[in-house]
């Protein structure tokens, strides 16, 4: 799962 895509988009932890 890419919760850090959803959790945190813009956070740097995503990476979009």
């Amino acid at each position: 799962m890419n919760f850090s895509e959803i959790s945190f988009p813009k956070d740097g932890l995503g990476g979009n």
